[in-house]
């Protein structure tokens, strides 16, 4: 049940000249944060049987990064996901 480290979850690509800035929005779904839980039960399923294990969210918190590259990210903002 661990989260990969990076994730790309959106992106846009925009112009920007040299010394102005610009706004730029690239919504994601939240459930792109989902990860392989072993320990979710669908109601009903046999014991160890295909249902063994769920998609789901980890509530946590999230950095959401931006920037140029996946080595230069100076954009940050935090996420907080709860139960």
């Amino acid at each position: 049940m661990t989260a990969p480290r990076h994730l790309l979850l959106g992106y846009a690509r925009v112009r920007v000249q040299p010394g102005t800035t610009r706004t730029v929005q690239v919504p994601f779904a939240v459930e792109r944060l989902a990860v392989w839980d072993d320990t979710v039960r669908i109601d009903g399923a046999p014991e160890g049987w295909l249902y063994e294990g769920a998609l789901r969210v980890q509530p946590g918190a999230y950095r959401i990064a931006a920037g140029p590259s996946a080595d230069r990210l100076p954009v940050e903002a935090a996420l907080a996901v709860t139960d």
